[in-house]
């Protein structure tokens, strides 16, 4: 009796301990798929809000670009100078938060007009040295520039259109330099908001020209992270892939010390053949 009483109660111990197995094996799944599924989540949102954040960026460099072909055409019979030239420039500044300065300058990179009144000492300074310059002057066709320090001390990236008189003639440029920090700056916080995302954006040499660790601007992620090589291995990547994804370990922030996982998506966004790379993270 004793021996049929122990079979059930030893079969009934096996049961329960293959059910709380099962049950802590279900839970494991329930868990890895609970994090799979967050993660999924956080990858989908992080690429719907890249993709408004190309837009918006991409929309205010058409502006800016459009702002500036529309005076070369408002200025083709006034020339590159005069009272009436002066209001169209300064029209232009008026218009577009963005735009630090706009000058006209002849065939020969000559500068005839500048705005605003603080920029005027540019005139008749030769800036035929210059890239874009150079550039525009060959090709007569518009120009984007990289973002650079220019004469006057300011940091942006420029615009310039080709400037024809009534006769079709070729007489100069209209130019335009604008703050490409500003105007991302001006475009997408609102994007983030909610969220736990950040963002930066780097020309193709490497450089961070916005971010939203505003200490990390300017410097260049190929040859400013060596004690950081997954960092190096990104930026490497963002010169050559057009759009990605990727993961590496970097500090929070460039004034805390603690360093995390961070994963990221990067797109494009540019004109006239200057292509930067607008990257999104979240700390993982």
């Amino acid at each position: 009796m004793k021996m049929r009483l122990d079979r059930p109660i030893a079969l009934l111990l096996v049961l329960l301990l293959v059910s709380a197995t099962v049950s802590v094996l279900l839970y494991s799944d329930n868990a890895r798929l609970d994090q799979d599924g967050s993660s999924a989540s956080t990858r989908l949102q992080m690429n719907e809000v890249l993709s408004k954040a190309q837009m918006a960026v991409q929309g205010q460099i058409k502006k800016v670009d459009a702002l500036v072909s529309n005076v070369s055409m408002n200025i083709s019979t006034l020339g590159l100078n005069g009272t009436q030239v002066r209001a169209k420039l300064i029209a232009a500044l008026e218009s577009n938060a963005y735009i630090l300065d706009i000058i006209t300058y002849d065939i020969n990179g000559m500068v005839m007009a500048a705005e605003p009144e603080a920029c005027r000492s540019l005139e008749g300074t030769n800036l035929s040295a210059q890239e874009t310059v150079v550039k525009l002057l060959t090709t007569k066709m518009p120009v984007m520039s990289e973002v650079f320090s220019s004469t006057e001390g300011e940091t942006g990236a420029v615009f310039a259109a080709p400037v024809f008189d009534a006769d079709g003639q070729f007489i100069g440029a209209v130019s335009a330099l604008f703050s490409a920090s500003a105007l991302m700056n001006g475009t997408l916080p609102h994007l983030l908001e909610g969220t736990e995302f950040a963002f930066f954006c780097a020309q193709l040499d490497g450089t961070d020209i916005y971010d939203t660790d505003t200490a990390q601007i300017g410097m260049n992620l190929i040859t400013d992270y060596v004690d950081y090589p997954e960092v190096q291995d990104i930026g490497r990547r963002l010169v050559n892939e057009s759009t990605g994804h990727g993961t590496y370990s970097y500090l929070i922030s460039l004034g805390d010390d603690t360093v995390v996982d961070k994963e990221c998506y990067w797109t494009t966004v540019g004109s006239h053949g200057i292509t930067w790379r607008l990257i999104i993270i979240h700390q993982v």
